[in-house]
């Protein structure tokens, strides 16, 4: 009796496009060409990398967008007096309004434009994180004489806290090595208004602009800086944002991703 042949289904998860080591794409391009060729479906996170990468237009009619997940533990429990306690904690004046910032520092993360954006900004700058370029972005700050707050180790069932001293969510990537931002969407599921980049990724698609905050032109500190000024400046259009990032953030909830995941997956394994 003839065995039955089961074909081995191959779904390929797509994270970004290879930036920095673009010398060696003749390595790496003709076996991932195959992969992908091969590959009964490929998963991307936003439409806009599904829409840039070059590498991914032949093949855009097997590309499936499914975004990340966010879990923030703490979500809606920060009480306004933990937030209060958090803030003086930190040694920000209780009436200062707080620009936050979370992630590492490097390169690609675009924060001297933002230090340098706040030199025009009335408000304090939290940097949440840590990264190679720290003693440089300190002495800007020096430099320029902005308020600077640092805060590095922060754990994820305790960075709620962090964002609740917050009135706006910065995240000024300047290079394409910024694929997503999955930090921009625990900023909006606390109800952080977002300043982003109009990077050609993921990055303007998470945050929305004009809908749950502003998106910038990359490596542009005026664009930024008028960007948080004018949300910082009118509570009314604050609280509208602020109303449409927790909405925003339904989208990325777990189970709602895990849905669509187990779909795509089902769909495949009966075609």
């Amino acid at each position: 009796k003839k065995l039955k042949t089961y074909r081995t289904r191959v779904i390929v998860h797509y994270h970004a496009d290879v930036v920095r080591q673009r010398w060696l794409k003749p390595i790496y391009e003709p076996a991932f060409n195959r992969l992908l060729e091969r590959a009964d479906a490929i998963v991307v996170s936003s439409p806009n990398l599904r829409n840039e990468s070059e590498l991914l237009q032949l093949y855009k009619d097997k590309v499936h967008v499914i975004p990340f997940m966010v879990s923030l533990p703490n979500v809606g429990k920060v009480t306004p007096e933990k937030a209060a306690a958090v803030k003086e904690s930190l040694g920000i004046p209780k009436d200062t309004k707080v620009v936050v910032y979370v992630g590492r520092f490097v390169y690609y993360k675009g924060l001297k434009y933002l230090v340098e954006a706040m030199a025009g900004v009335d408000a304090a700058l939290l940097l949440i994180g840590d990264g190679p370029l720290k003693a440089k972005l300190a002495e800007q700050a020096k430099t320029l004489g902005i308020r600077v707050f640092w805060k590095s180790g922060v754990p994820d069932e305790e960075l709620a806290n962090y964002f609740a001293v917050g009135d706006l969510f910065a995240f000024p990537s300047s290079h394409t090595t910024e694929a997503y931002g999955i930090v921009q969407m625990e900023a909006l599921a606390t109800g952080l208004p977002v300043v982003n980049t109009n990077l050609p990724t993921g990055v303007p698609w998470v945050s929305k602009d004009g809908e749950t905050g502003i998106t910038v032109l990359p490596e542009d500190s005026e664009g930024l800086r008028n960007a948080i000024n004018k949300i910082l400046g009118d509570p009314e259009l604050r609280a509208r944002f602020s109303a449409a990032a927790l909405k925003r953030a339904e989208d990325f909830k777990p189970q709602a991703i895990c849905n669509q995941t187990m779909k795509l997956y089902r769909g495949i394994l009966t075609s």
